[in-house]
């Protein structure tokens, strides 16, 4: 091996931080008020000393990913808000935080994060002048721009181009699938009960998927009634849509928009005549008539759709296109 090599194979060993390491910038500026920790005061390592090697790989930009497998309440969370307090002081990046839900997510940069800025000049200093530009949910700084979602949020994960991501929490993030979540037989429009009725029933689910922030699906008409007015709708070229029904809460978020809550429960899937969602219609690919039973297959597309289902392995598909 020669000298060079050394040198390269020593550097991904021992790493080379330009300026101050992480924990010696934490213990010079961080104080912890009693409103986020139990032990307030100027934050250190004393007490957590198995802290030290994770929070300084947050200066280590040959280090790509950094797991904490420890027990509850052992400051794994601290000290990823170390290594983002860090970041946003000495090497600002665009970063997102992502807890199990939204509301979660806004809670923690509501009681922990923003009161940790306030409380450390060094990070206070670079909260822009227009305050209208830090809000709970995102944040942009004087060099770098931070936002907070839930794991239950595929489009604003999706959305979302960043060069550091915080993932807290993941073992309460929501692990259901997408065929999992609703029931695989739909009636023909929406009834006013959850039930499903079973004398109404329409067409069944084969199949439904993601492709980026569309949800899209195949679908069987049943030799039902109601499938087959389904069928003579579709031979007619009368365009049928498609609608989720479910249950949970709404949130009021201004004069023309409410937000579905993370207790939303997916039912089913209906066919109606006009879908709340823009564009989710139905494309028939083939009709198969016999003696026995008339088959249609068609594909079904909706745009958003992405805030009332839970998707699987959602973290793991951001992380691989971020690779």
């Amino acid at each position: 091996m020669t000298i060079k090599e050394v040198l390269q194979f020593n550097e991904t060993l021992v790493p080379n931080f330009d300026s101050i390491g992480v924990q010696e910038w934490a213990e010079e500026n961080l104080l912890l008020s009693p409103r986020i920790t139990n032990v307030p005061g100027p934050y250190s390592t004393s007490l957590t000393p198995y802290v030290r090697e994770p929070i300084e790989c947050f200066a280590n930009e040959k280090i790509r990913r950094i797991t904490l497998v420890w027990g509850a309440q052992t400051s794994k969370t601290t000290a990823i808000l170390v290594g983002l307090a860090y970041r946003l002081s000495q090497s600002p990046c665009p970063a997102l935080w992502v807890m199990p839900t939204e509301s979660l997510a806004r809670s923690f940069s509501e009681t922990r994060w923003l009161p940790m800025i306030d409380d450390c000049p060094d990070l206070a200093k670079e909260k822009p002048d227009n305050s209208d530009k830090i809000k709970l949910m995102e944040q942009h700084f004087r060099r770098m721009s931070l936002w907070f979602v839930g794991s239950n949020s595929p489009a604003n994960l999706a959305s979302r181009s960043v060069s550091l991501l915080c993932l807290d929490e993941v073992d309460k993030y929501p692990d259901h699938g997408l065929n999992k979540e609703a029931g695989a037989l739909g009636e023909l429009d929406h009834p006013d009960s959850s039930v499903i009725n079973l004398k109404n029933v329409c067409h069944n689910v084969l199949e439904c998927h993601w492709e980026g922030d569309t949800v899209v699906g195949k679908i069987e008409l049943l030799t039902t009634p109601s499938g087959n007015i389904a069928r003579d709708l579709i031979k007619n070229n009368i365009r049928i849509g498609i609608s989720s029904r479910g249950l949970g809460s709404v949130r009021q978020m201004n004069e023309n928009t409410v937000e579905v809550q993370d207790d939303f429960e997916l039912l089913c899937f209906d066919l109606v005549s006009s879908p709340s969602t823009r564009g989710a219609y139905m494309n028939p690919t083939s009709i198969n008539e016999s003696v026995n039973r008339g088959q249609v297959i068609a594909s079904v597309g909706a745009n958003e759709f992405n805030k009332y289902i839970k998707i699987e392995n959602i973290i793991r598909d951001i992380l691989s296109e971020t690779r």
